[in-house]
């Protein structure tokens, strides 16, 4: 894909792709890893919010991921393919992780059934697909406000894509307390799964 910015130069790949999602995925794998490893802490209170800390800067980690991953990889000049790439390499690993995680409970099609359609996985996706959108929208005004960028900071698919995330979110967690989604998830999940 060719580089329509000016001002933007392309990078080794080493810099633009695995740096920016590496350090990503690192410092998941190093929030993941504290949060199982946080037993030493004898006090149950200082357990206790210790291990609520952990899981809430896990959570907007993976939450807030793709965000900032796609606006880094867009300043060293990665293109579209790589940014999307790299700004699911976490979200990816993580569905991964919980895919590992449950298949000891139940069989590899229930675990990839359960992981990849349930609202946390599939909510994080959706999500992350709506922040995409939004970063490249603000990178374009960033370069636009510098006349480095010649045109429009808002077009159709981006737009497309944060208003159907939108909706998506709404239907999973929102509309009926999300029950109408999980009746639909289990109704599939019968068909499938007799």
């Amino acid at each position: 894909m060719e580089n329509n910015y000016r001002g933007i130069e392309k990078t080794t790949f080493l810099k633009r792709f695995f740096i920016p999602a590496g350090t990503a995925l690192l410092g998941w794998l190093v929030l993941h890893f504290i949060s199982g490893h946080l037993g030493w802490i004898e006090n149950r209170l200082i357990y206790k919010a210790a291990m609520n800390v952990v899981h809430l800067v896990l959570f907007f980690y993976l939450l807030f991921n793709g965000f900032f991953v796609y606006r880094a990889m867009f300043m060293k000049g990665a293109g579209l393919a790589e940014r999307v790439a790299g700004s699911y390499l976490t979200p990816v690993t993580y569905a991964i992780k919980e895919i590992i995680r449950v298949s000891e409970f139940f069989t590899i099609g229930e675990s990839f059934f359960y992981c990849l359609l349930t609202y946390p996985v599939l909510g994080l996706f959706v999500w992350q697909a709506g922040l995409l959108a939004v970063s490249e929208m603000l990178c374009r005004k960033y370069y636009k406000k510098r006349n480095l960028y010649e045109g429009k900071a808002v077009t159709a698919a981006p737009l497309v894509i944060l208003i159907l995330s939108i909706i998506t979110i709404y239907f999973l967690f929102l509309y009926d307390d999300g029950g109408t989604a999980f009746y639909i998830y289990m109704e599939i999940y019968k068909m499938l799964f007799k």
